[in-house]
């Protein structure tokens, strides 16, 4: 039983290192060698995998869990990829927030759905009224300019699958969200919010983020 609970443990570590495997690859292309991060993922990858050969003795479950390496590094991979590639250019519509509104050294973000990518959007000086009420779920009817991040600021970013960033940013008009799954936890933050509004702001970031799992205000 110990036996088949540690070869499951390994089976799942190869997993993950080889989706990570297939990031990096897609991330650092022909530059692999150079980057140590990417070479010790590569050493840990291949360290996981000879472990896994000589745990599993079934040649069919060996060739299974291969493949089932294989897909995740080409998954991880493609993901990376469709990061990388966000449509860019001028953009004019209805964009959905994927996120509340945060309000940080003079200037408010949201994180915006358009055409199905996500995109930073940040506001400063009076651009920042329209932003500070809208919730995860809002609509925004605007005109931006979708834009690229660079490699470094997409890394940070992209466990929230963000893929770009929009600039010269007008907002004609905010709409209020349409999902009820969306209205029911907007009446939540808002509740808690409303508790936590003569909490010290550390205090009342780290309860949003044990209440709510939202730790952007940490």
């Amino acid at each position: 039983m110990r036996d088949h609970g540690a070869r499951l443990a390994l089976v799942a570590l190869g997993c993950i290192v080889a989706a990570r495997v297939g990031i990096e690859l897609a991330s650092r292309s022909t530059t692999v060698v150079v980057r140590a991060s990417a070479v010790w993922w590569l050493v840990a990858a291949i360290a996981v995998s000879v472990t896994v050969w000589r745990a599993l003795t079934n040649r069919r479950i060996v060739v299974a869990v291969t493949a089932v390496l294989l897909v995740l590094a080409a998954h991880g991979a493609s993901h990376w990829q469709a990061l990388m590639t966000p449509q860019l250019g001028e953009f004019s519509g209805v964009a959905t927030a994927v996120s509340d509104a945060q309000s940080r050294r003079g200037a408010v973000t949201v994180v915006v759905r358009v055409a199905g990518e996500r995109f930073r959007l940040t506001q400063h000086g009076t651009g920042r009224g329209a932003l500070l009420a809208v919730r995860t779920g809002d609509r925004l009817v605007l005109d931006a300019e979708r834009a690229a991040l660079d490699a470094r600021r997409l890394r940070f970013v992209a466990g929230r699958h963000i893929q770009g960033e929009l600039r010269n940013v007008t907002v004609h008009a905010v709409l209020p969200a349409v999902a009820p799954w969306h209205r029911a936890a907007n009446r939540v933050h808002e509740m808690i919010d409303h508790g936590l509004r003569t909490t010290h702001p550390h205090d009342a970031a780290l309860a949003r983020g044990l209440v709510l799992g939202d730790d952007s205000g940490q």
